[in-house]
């Protein structure tokens, strides 16, 4: 008999007030930070298909990666002129997303700690030389940047190209207001015309 009015109540509780605690917003998932929701939409932009198709980069983890970096380094160049605090929050939400994906990827305990160094110290990497010859606005030297880190998964039409995109995607998000960072609504260009020659 208790059983059954202990049920009886948890129903009624139920009932009556779930769906306002739904209407409050108690058990609605909480939105993304700012700096995941900069990296989400940075991610998305490096995950343009002209990249592969146009470009000729390897759709493979390591294609993936150096065309992500590329982007990573545009967007962290003048955000962390912006906001350093956000610039780096923006930097260890990518360190968090390695995180999950090599432990999906099963990579284990011996193994992980040294591969995420590695990850970590070839982003950083890129984004001081990317970040070095976009200051200068010096297409070559971001191509040699380009070459030196990825020319083994970067076809021919990439590295001519990419270099340009680069420089025109550091040109409109090197104007962009914190706001567009806040908002995840950076102006990249037209990947599609990544690879046109000049």
């Amino acid at each position: 008999m208790r059983k059954a009015s202990l049920r009886a109540l948890q129903a009624l509780w139920f009932s009556l007030f779930l769906p306002g605690m739904a209407i409050f917003g108690l058990f609605k998932p909480r939105k993304p930070r700012p700096e995941q929701r900069l990296y989400e939409s940075v991610l998305s932009a490096a995950r343009n298909p002209a990249f592969y198709d146009e470009g000729g980069a390897d759709d493979t983890v390591d294609g993936r990666f150096e065309i992500l970096a590329l982007h990573m380094a545009i967007a962290y160049r003048r955000l962390n002129a912006l906001d350093e605090a956000f610039a780096q929050a923006f930097f260890d939400a990518f360190v968090k997303d390695m995180d999950v994906n090599l432990r999906e990827l099963g990579v284990g305990d011996a193994r992980f700690g040294k591969k995420m160094k590695h990850i970590v110290q070839s982003l950083y990497g890129r984004i001081q030389a990317y970040g070095a010859a976009l200051g200068d606005a010096d297409e070559e030297a971001v191509r040699a940047v380009l070459t030196r880190n990825g020319s083994d998964v970067i076809g021919a039409a990439g590295l001519d190209g990419f270099p340009r995109y680069a420089l025109a995607a550091d040109r409109e998000i090197g104007a962009a207001p914190i706001e567009a960072f806040s908002s995840a609504g950076l102006p990249w260009p037209d990947a599609a015309g990544a690879c046109v020659k000049a």
